[in-house]
């Protein structure tokens, strides 16, 4: 991918020393990803890094330096990239992350299995348990296994503590009267750096499920099924 950044005019991510060593790299455009086709701001570009620390220092990854954004976080012409050839070398990651794509960025999932063929990214990584050392711990910390069931058997109780945690959440945001510029600037960097992405593994395994569930009921229903007719049937059930 990094030959497609270079022919749109942006320049080449600045590989750290081990990327560089390590030949061809695979980037995804994150800004792009999200539909930002703009150049990012100074300002925004130190957020994202503080957010992308954030997610690396839950997962257990080692962030030296959390304002300069963990070691997959590249910026080039600023935008956003994230180094994905680790995913690409691994079994788990070809078997997880595109199906992700599939939902949410259907053109780089595409991308992404036609570079399963090139010889240059050969799978090194079998083993799902160095993915594993990293999710579990958050899942467990964030409660998922009991939110996910909770949402299957009492989806009700599941949407009163996710607004729960939306409060608590919003509380937090608030800036105690009085600050000064440099205590609102601690207190921004704290929402980014530690209060922001909790929010994920909270609330994203009720969405989550949700997609899951229509899928399932696609397959389900077969080829018999027109384009959309789960989303519009679980559209018309009546609101509880």
């Amino acid at each position: 991918m990094a030959d497609a950044v270079a022919a749109h005019h942006h320049p080449l991510p600045a590989a750290g020393a081990a990327a560089a060593r390590d030949g061809t790299r695979v980037y995804l455009c994150f800004s792009l990803a999200q539909g930002l086709t703009r150049p990012l701001t100074p300002m925004g570009l130190a957020g994202f890094r503080m957010i992308a620390s954030s997610v690396a220092r839950a997962a257990h990854f080692d962030v030296p330096v959390p304002h300069d954004g963990p070691t997959p976080y590249v910026q080039a012409g600023q935008r956003i990239f994230f180094d994905l050839t680790p995913v690409v070398r691994s079994a788990t990651g070809r078997a997880v992350v595109p199906r992700v794509f599939d939902v949410m960025e259907a053109r780089s999932a595409a991308v992404l299995r036609r570079l399963f063929d090139d010889p240059r990214f050969s799978v090194t990584v079998r083993s799902p348990w160095r993915v594993l050392r990293h999710i579990a711990p958050v899942a467990a910390r964030a409660r998922v296994p009991e939110s996910l069931l909770r949402a299957l058997f009492r989806p009700e109780a599941a949407l009163h503590r996710a607004d729960q945690f939306g409060e608590r959440f919003r509380a937090a945001l608030v800036v105690p009267a009085g600050s000064t510029p440099a205590q609102r600037l601690d207190h921004v960097e704290r929402i980014l750096g530690h209060e922001l992405f909790p929010v994920v593994p909270n609330i994203l395994p009720l969405p989550a499920l949700g997609f899951a569930l229509l899928a399932f009921a696609g397959r389900l229903l077969g080829g018999s099924a027109a384009p959309g007719l789960c989303s519009r049937s679980c559209g018309d059930f009546p609101a509880t």
